[in-house]
């Protein structure tokens, strides 16, 4: 069956950990993490496939350059790598609301299909250039 309109749940945020709020480490002592584990999941879309892809490269040299030993792995490395690919972590902490222009601005925005299609679909998830 269905649920009457007022009855369904109403959904705020991601399910996944963001890095814009994410103040986990990015591993510990012999185990590096990576994409949703790591916080790595797009802000705008929740998107995460090529994160994690991107965040298992980087462990993986991190792995070799351990030698493949996880007494040797370097997480500060990792880590410094992850903030020069995504940013820092927690970096929108104390962030305030958003504005009510910008906010009113971006709704238009996205009732259109163009921009959609090429924001996020071109951009933000295939990562093809403007």
């Amino acid at each position: 069956g269905r649920l009457s309109p007022s009855r369904q749940p109403r959904f705020h945020g991601h399910a996944y950990l963001l890095r814009a709020t994410s103040t986990r480490p990015a591993g510990a002592r012999g185990v590096l993490l990576v994409g949703d584990a790591a916080g790595l999941a797009g802000e705008s879309s929740g998107e995460g496939i090529l994160p994690a892809v991107d965040s298992g490269l980087l462990a993986a040299q991190a792995i070799l350059d351990a030698g493949c030993d996880p007494e040797k792995l370097h997480v500060q490395d990792y880590a410094a790598g992850l903030a020069r690919k995504f940013g820092p972590p927690g970096r929108a902490a104390g962030r305030g609301a958003t504005p009510w222009p910008l906010r009113q601005a971006a709704r238009l925005l996205l009732n259109g299909p163009a921009f959609l299609r090429r924001a996020f679909l071109e951009r933000r998830f295939l990562h093809r250039a403007a």
